[in-house]
């Protein structure tokens, strides 16, 4: 929580009106985001990662142990971020972490250039899952005839998971329309 004192601290520093926005931008990109959520986007990996070796070899408790204890502590570190951003920023009015409409509201807070820019992130996103399920479908399928390992269930799983995000994403794109 280092991160979010300093970007207290930086929020404080005396500026002009014309060096408001840039230090805005510099104290996101710098102490808030890159350090908050590589922490969170490692632990999840590790998570997964702990689970595929516990799934793949001979479970161990010790391994079964850490992968609890991640999940414990990963869904409250999400949480304390959000918290804190509400602290940081108290006149942008974000969300609770809890709020049914989270996503509307982060959305609606953003100016119109913050929207375009997560509009095409997530739509480049979108587009780079479905590519990389579509990839992993076709050697999962290839090593299984290739090697008479039979992965029927994981390519299955992975096809529920391509046909959900794609009926998901249609419904939500129709629904605005």
């Amino acid at each position: 929580m280092n991160v979010y004192k300093k970007a207290k601290k930086y929020r404080k520093l005396d500026t002009n009106t014309d060096d408001e926005d840039e230090i805005e931008v510099q104290l996101e990109k710098t102490l808030i985001y890159p350090p908050v959520l590589l922490g969170l986007i490692t632990t999840l990996a590790l998570i997964i990662l702990n689970i595929v070796i516990n799934l793949s070899e001979e479970p161990s408790v010790i391994g079964l142990i850490i992968t609890c204890l991640s999940l414990v502590i990963t869904a409250p570190l999400s949480y304390m971020h959000l918290s804190n951003l509400r602290k940081l920023y108290p006149e942008r009015n974000y969300p609770k972490a809890g709020d049914k409409k989270l996503n509307e509201k982060l959305v609606d807070m953003m100016d119109s250039g913050e929207q375009y820019i997560t509009l095409v992130a997530l739509q480049k996103t979108f587009l780079l899952n479905q590519q990389l399920i579509i990839w992993i479908i076709g050697l999962a399928s290839i090593f299984s005839i290739t090697s008479n390992n039979n992965q029927f269930f994981s390519v299955s799983l992975l096809i529920i998971l391509y046909l959900v995000n794609t009926m998901y994403y249609t419904k939500k794109v129709s629904e605005t329309f």
